[in-house]
Parts: structure tokens; sequence; C-alpha cells
């Protein structure tokens, strides 16, 4: 769609001086701001007819457990145990990411979330012995996955 919108080039002690040019709409940025741009058109004395757009809703895809374990067999070692941490306590990526080895009770199997992200109070998770042995088996850095970026 092409549109002629008439646009201020210049302001002088004369006045203003206004001329038109064309302008390519996207159809997204009508249906967005079709309300503004109606009154806009208004101002001007000019009309539009505005795109109808219906929203189609669908469910989101909700993985199985068994396709959640196949992908983390088949990540390599890290990934997989940020994985499997991420499967098992819901944490976030970035409160996952800013975990210390301090925060990691292993003989306990407990992990104490003190830094949680969107203003969340402090949580303790439970983990399984398989995500304890998989962490164990990481490098004892500042942060339990201080490598990845």
């Amino acid at each position: 769609m092409v549109f002629q919108i008439p646009a201020i080039i210049s302001f002088s002690g004369k006045g203003v001086r206004i001329e038109e040019f064309e302008l390519n709409v996207n159809v997204k940025f009508l249906l967005l701001y079709g309300g503004t741009y109606t009154i806009f058109l208004r101002v001007h004395r000019r009309t539009w007819e505005p795109t109808t757009y219906r929203v189609t809703r669908k469910l989101p895809f909700i993985p199985t457990e068994e396709d959640i374990d196949a992908l983390i067999a088949g990540c390599g070692r890290k990934t997989a145990d940020l994985l499997q941490l991420l499967k098992e306590t819901g944490m976030r990526i970035g409160e996952v990411l800013r975990l210390r080895w301090t925060d990691v009770d292993l003989e306990r199997g407990m992990i104490i979330l003190n830094e949680p992200e969107k203003r969340g109070n402090p949580l303790v998770f439970k983990i399984s012995q398989k995500l304890a042995k998989m962490l164990g088996a990481l490098p004892m850095e500042k942060r339990v996955f201080g490598g990845i970026r």
C-alpha cells in the first residue's frame, strides 16, 4: 500500500511549507497504530479503510519428558548438566548461570538459589542423585556454569 501523506518540510518567518510524499506502510504498523493513523488522516481531511485481522490462537507445544530426556542425552556434558538442572528445578537460565558452587550442596542433594530473578524470594531445591553426580563431575570454578556465555 502506498499513501500520499503531507509532511512539514520547512519552517520560515513567513509560514510553513507543506509537501506531499509517498510512504510505503507495513500492514503490521497499520494494525498497531491504526487509531493514531486514523486521527492523523482526519486532521488532514483524508480517510482510509483499516485492514481487518483475526488472531488464530493455538496451544503451545509442550514436549514430553521423554523428548526432554532425549534432548539432554544428545547434548555435550556441560550443556546436558545445564538442561538437567533446568528440568529438575524450573530455574530461569539467568539464575542458573549466576549459580555459585557455594550455593550447591551435593552431599545433601540441595541447591540454594540466593539470587533469584524478578525480585523473587530465595529458594531451596532438592535435586536427584543423577544431577548431583553430573554436577560433581564439573570443574570447580567460581560459578557452576561459568564458562557458558
